[in-house]
């Protein structure tokens, strides 16, 4: 068995483990089997008919600035009660 003798031989040894960890992670990345899409593909939920039937009911009653709040309406995460009370 061989002795490591000095600091230049485990700065060798550091390096040719990276240089294996490196190239592993490189070769399992390039998993052609993996998929490729960023975001998965879900499949619609079916329409609950009176569910639809009470949107069909209040969208028309909407204005349009409500029906436009409705569309861009921030969530917990990005508003503050305190923005919500001071939108105008």
């Amino acid at each position: 068995m061989q002795t490591i003798k000095s600091l230049s031989d485990i700065f060798k040894l550091y390096l040719t483990f990276i240089a294996l960890l490196v190239g592993a992670i490189f070769f399992l990345s390039c998993n052609p089997t993996q998929s490729t899409d960023l975001w998965p593909s879900l499949d619609p939920l079916p329409l609950d008919p009176d569910i639809e039937a009470q949107i069909d009911e209040i969208l028309p009653k909407l204005t349009l600035e409500q029906k436009v709040g409705q569309v861009i309406q921030g969530d917990t995460g990005s508003l503050t009660p305190e923005d919500v009370k001071n939108i105008d």
